[in-house]
């Protein structure tokens, strides 16, 4: 096995360049060239590639330790609680969507989705047996039963854009800036 130390040679204008650099960054040269390999090589790291390791079906838990500041803490609680959870739940969230590009619901927006649902499978059954109706009796399907029907439509599509608007301000509660 090669050795795992790697010597580049730069000459004396790079190098000069690479120094100032890496002082108005406020980073060692040789920390700074290894953060740019590991960039590099991120490039070919994929997030579906996640989505399929996130998802296996995993009961067991790891325990992750984090360090935040006061404030940075304070803020990701105050960002936990208007989302309905603790600050736990809100990072392993805000790290799955990030892991998965999926949305991450609290419960109640669970909750919404499934009264939301629910909604629609009722009016889904309303317009079967209207359908059904007026296809036993064609002729007399009156101007009340279509308008009924553009009425129910109406309603569904209502539903699906607020279903998309509610997935939407999720992505969005999630994304990096």
């Amino acid at each position: 096995m090669t050795s795992p130390v790697l010597s580049v040679y730069l000459g004396n204008a790079l190098r000069s360049q690479w120094d100032a650099h890496c002082k108005s960054q406020n980073v060692r040269s040789s920390t700074a060239l290894k953060e740019v390999v590991v960039y590099l090589l991120s490039k070919n790291i994929r997030p579906q590639n996640f989505q399929e390791i996130v998802n296996t079906p995993d009961t067991s838990k790891v325990r992750l330790e984090l360090r935040l500041s006061a404030s940075e803490y304070e803020a990701t609680k105050v960002l936990a609680e208007v989302t309905g959870a603790n600050v736990n739940r809100y990072v392993a969230n805000l790290l799955r969507s990030h892991l998965t590009q999926a949305p991450q619901f609290h419960q109640y927006e669970l909750d919404a989705v499934t009264e939301s649902t629910a909604q629609l499978m009722k009016i889904g059954s309303n317009l079967n047996q209207i359908a059904r109706a007026i296809n036993r009796n064609p002729l007399e399907t009156d101007l009340a039963r279509v308008d009924l029907m553009s009425d129910i439509s109406s309603h569904i599509k209502d539903h699906t854009r607020s279903v998309a608007m509610l997935i939407q301000a999720n992505f969005q509660r999630w994304k990096v800036k």
